[in-house]
């Protein structure tokens, strides 16, 4: 009798168990992390060139075609002269909306493709070598000669 309890209990542990749901990711700040970054763009260890203010809400919608609701923080620059491909783009995306801003990144990253197919070769290997990292909500879209580099930094802050 004792045995049958104790299986009864342990089954339903592992039922419990295997219905709970999965831990999040680990919660960062995305403003500490764009500072890690910026810092380093800013003192000249990264190479990205002189970097924009953060977009605004109809530059977000235009270049991602990303509406700022669905997002819980952001922090897109792109570089302030039009002949760098240069860009980092950090996303927090709010629950249920992180296919919506990998969407937002796979439209922005074809039309950056397009522009720069056309116009200066190697700003185009820049974007053809762009890189992307997500982690829980959190999704990086960064295209540049240390994108590598950044990558790395933001992955340390996880």
């Amino acid at each position: 009798m004792k045995l049958k309890k104790l299986l009864c209990a342990a089954s339903l542990l592992m039922v419990v168990a295997g219905c709970s749901s999965k831990p999040s990711a680990t919660e960062v700040d995305l403003s500490k992390v764009s500072e890690s970054v910026y810092e380093k763009v800013e003192s000249g260890e990264i190479e990205m060139g002189m970097m924009s203010e953060n977009l605004d809400a109809s530059a977000m919608m235009d270049l991602y075609g990303l509406d700022i609701k669905d997002l819980e923080s952001y922090d897109v620059r792109m570089a302030l002269i039009n002949v760098q491909a240069n860009e980092i783009a950090m996303f927090e995306a709010k629950e249920g909306k992180l296919d919506t801003v990998k969407k937002g990144v796979e439209k922005r990253l074809e039309n950056l493709k397009e522009l720069w197919s056309q116009y200066l070769p190697d700003q185009y290997e820049l974007v053809k070598n762009s890189v992307t990292y997500e982690n829980g909500n959190y999704y990086f879209f960064i295209v540049g000669q240390d994108a590598e580099k950044i990558l790395e930094l933001i992955k340390a802050n996880f």
